[in-house]
């Protein structure tokens, strides 16, 4: 009986010793001890434990913990450790900064003219998606839209907002076109939506409106589980409900006729949605 100078818990024979040499069989594994498990263990935790100590630091404290482990570390493992950790969490955070500014760069609607059009739209949506939107002056919807916008702004700083006077960017553009969205994503446009229909017209249009069908065309992604439209027109239905109860035949003709304008409207969204 031999073994093959390796600790692996049990001995083995010559011709088992061979095998293995000539890489007819594997060579058994070594294995590893309970001893061995708990130490590592315990040099794992006290790693955790040293990391979590600098996690919440800020990085004008983590640089007075490394000039601190400079002067009182030179020649020591264990602070030539801590402050290799240290570095590591700076670079890491500062990344992290850095990272965040270039996401969070934009944050509300920048104006445009025609000659920027290129370059601010077509050409910027290289970096991330660009919203332009096409408005008219004093135009309500134009407002509303525009203070959609604003809003989604500040929500979205990854992505680009624009705007620019519907007859400014396009000769002779129907003010009744607007306010109108074009959406571009890498040079391409991924939509285009005219008027207010498609968020369910003035009275109905919110931010939470715009950011849920902009989700749709995968402009961003939305924390929205459900379409926030569907929810008011249901709240607004149960509310003409009650109130036909209580009204005259005249009354409840008019509200039947505000119904039917409204479904027409939810089947003609599919109309104002018009991906190039």
């Amino acid at each position: 009986m031999s073994t093959d100078g390796y600790s692996v818990g049990a001995t083995t024979t010559e011709w088992h010793d061979a095998l293995v040499k000539h890489k007819i069989i594997a060579k058994p594994e070594r294995e590893v001890t309970q001893d061995e498990t708990d130490i590592k263990f315990m040099w794992e935790t006290r790693e955790k434990e040293e990391a979590n100590k600098y996690k919440d630091k800020t990085l004008e404290e983590l640089g007075e913990m490394e000039d601190d482990g400079e002067e009182r570390g030179k020649g020591k493992e264990q602070k030539k450790k801590k402050k290799g950790t240290i570095e590591e969490l700076r670079r890491k955070r500062l990344q992290e900064l850095k990272d965040k500014e270039t996401a969070e760069r934009f944050g509300r609607i920048q104006a445009i003219s025609k000659a920027d059009y290129t370059k601010e739209v077509t050409e910027a949506s290289k970096q991330s998606t660009v919203v332009c939107c096409l408005f008219a002056f004093s135009q309500p919807e134009s407002k509303k839209m525009l203070q959609c916008l604003e809003i989604l702004a500040e929500r979205f700083k990854e992505c680009k907002f624009v705007k620019i006077k519907g007859q400014e960017c396009i000769e002779d553009y129907p003010e009744d076109f607007c306010p109108t969205l074009i959406i571009y994503k890498s040079e391409n446009p991924i939509g285009h939506i005219k008027g207010l229909q498609c968020f369910g017209g003035i009275e109905v249009i919110s931010p939470d409106i715009v950011e849920w069908e902009l989700a749709q065309i995968g402009v961003w992604k939305t924390q929205m589980e459900t379409n926030p439209r569907t929810f008011q027109m249901h709240t607004k239905n149960k509310t003409r409900s009650r109130y036909q109860s209580k009204s005259a035949n005249g009354e409840r003709s008019e509200i039947d006729a505000e119904q039917q304008d409204e479904g027409a409207e939810r089947a003609s969204d599919a109309s104002d949605l018009d991906l190039d």
